[in-house]
């Protein structure tokens, strides 16, 4: 293998060492966790490189850039300019598997799986790289990272919310007599949510809903006005991020983020450790994206506010905007401190932290087994438990024991922790959700337009064949869903 002259260059200063080709992919992979220095750089190396005396693997480097080929060699990475650039051999890429290079279980070769953030250039010349290193590091230097947080979660946010909805409510409460009153278009964006139809959020004082009631409260003038103030509020550009609008924030980077988290989930499944995270002080964490779960937390926040921000809006006494404000801030933070059902238990804000940090979330197999029983209790211990389980289970047109079964020999098993079975892993996803582009994933609105083309087709071809008998309807439906129906 030939030996390599690698050289990395941060902004403030530079460092080279000799290395082979199988540790300059993992310092590539390394820039998965977005290093800015490099410092940063060495602590993001821990992710694909340990070795087993505890020792650095950048020991070896100098300080300074050196050009000087090593049989005819070079590699540059350039933290600061986002470039990387070689005159090597080497198959040098901005995605896929490389070697981890440290202690595995069995001692077996574990491949780990990367993707660095998109704005990475890489070059098949060092020429090529000093010509444009200065214009890439100015552009990015005049082009800091906005940090939206402050204006997603701050007074920007609940001001704009609830100054809306007292509007909105105020012209709802002047035509709540009306026959339209249900078809009032206030302030509609026509490329935002269309009427809901899906099943939504539930807010704390609203858990208790059974389905019926959640169906029609989404039917509902409150819900249709809420759900058009969410999406406005997404979807109006602000001086405050720079001309962007919020939405644009929250899915810029989702897929990066999750294919990095979902890749760490992988490698603390193969090594049987957690990966590093990053650290607080690290640039990508101070200036990091949204994930799938933040966004999920933030719809989930943004609706219990707004309901918030309705009964504030209907009540006969007058209105200090101030007062309430600050009011709805601490009903801000109380909701995202505390646990919730909704999500497993767990606590918003540590869910946004965790992933924030790249930390995957974790479960034991016995908290997966009962997680598959969702509305199972989580500590069945007596045969009146074990009935109300089969009585769930049968009553949502399954059959007993199909979930998490105390007294299931297969189910013991797969919740014993002590067989060592490695983590298993939760996650949130949008399903919840209103439909329309402004409450999709989609970062642009072609993209969206393309998905619903691809949904509405499927389901004509469905219906077509189903109504041709060419497959048996009940082979493709769900027993919870036929219970709905």
């Amino acid at each position: 293998m030939n030996a390599i002259r690698l050289n990395i260059v941060d902004g403030q200063r530079s460092y080279s060492g000799e290395a082979n080709c199988n540790f300059c992919d993992a310092v590539i992979a390394a820039l998965s966790a977005e290093p800015e220095t490099f410092d940063e750089l060495r602590n993001a190396i821990a992710r694909f490189i340990k070795y087993e005396d505890g020792s650095d693997p950048f020991s070896f480097f100098a300080q300074g850039i050196s050009k000087e080929p090593t049989e005819a060699e070079v590699v540059i990475i350039d933290l600061a300019a986002r470039v990387i650039a070689h005159d090597s051999s080497c198959s040098l890429m901005t995605g896929g598997q490389i070697l981890y290079l440290g202690p595995t279980p069995n001692s077996e070769e574990t491949w780990l799986p990367y993707l660095i953030p998109s704005d990475w250039l890489l070059l098949s010349s060092t020429r090529e790289y000093e010509v444009i290193r200065e214009t890439r590091t100015n552009e990015r230097a005049a082009n800091p990272p906005t940090d939206p947080r402050p204006v997603l979660y701050g007074e920007a946010m609940l001001d704009f919310i609830l100054t809306e909805t007292i509007k909105a409510y105020r012209i709802f409460a002047s035509t709540s007599h009306s026959s339209e009153a249900g078809g009032l278009e206030i302030g509609k964006d026509p490329k935002a949510a269309d009427t809901p139809n899906s099943p939504s959020f539930e807010t704390a004082e609203r858990s208790d809903r059974d389905a019926t009631e959640e169906y029609e409260y989404e039917a509902s003038p409150e819900y249709r006005i809420i759900a058009d103030i969410h999406a406005r509020w997404l979807m109006t550009p602000r001086d405050d991020l720079g001309g962007r609008t919020p939405r644009q924030f929250l899915v810029g980077r989702m897929h990066f983020i999750g294919f990095d988290l979902q890749y760490r989930e992988y490698q603390w499944s193969m090594l049987r450790e957690g990966p590093p995270p990053l650290p607080r002080d690290s640039f990508a964490y101070k200036h990091a994206g949204f994930g799938t779960h933040e966004f999920v937390v933030y719809y989930d926040l943004l609706r219990h506010l707004l309901a918030q921000c309705w009964d504030i809006a209907s009540t006969d006494n007058p209105i200090d905007l101030p007062s309430e404000l600050l009011r709805l801030k601490q009903i801000e933070q109380t909701w995202l401190d505390a646990r919730h059902d909704d999500f497993g238990g767990r606590v918003p804000a540590e869910i946004i932290e965790s992933e924030r940090r790249r930390i995957p979330l974790i479960m034991s197999g016995k908290q997966f087994m009962m997680d598959e029983g969702s509305e199972w209790d989580r500590e069945p211990a007596t045969a009146e438990d074990s009935q109300l389980h089969n009585d769930i289970v049968i009553e949502h047109g399954g059959t007993a024991d199909e979930f998490f079964h105390p007294d299931c020999d297969l189910c013991r098993m797969l919740a014993d922790e002590s067989l060592d079975m490695g983590p298993g892993f939760w996650h949130l996803d949008c399903c919840n959700m209103d439909e329309g582009f402004a409450f999709s994933t989609c970062e642009t609105m072609e993209e969206w337009e393309g998905e619903e083309r691809s949904r509405k087709e499927f389901n004509e071809e469905f219906a077509r064949k189903l109504a041709a008998g060419e497959f048996d309807r009940d082979d493709y439906l769900d027993p919870l869903e036929e219970t709905i129906e």
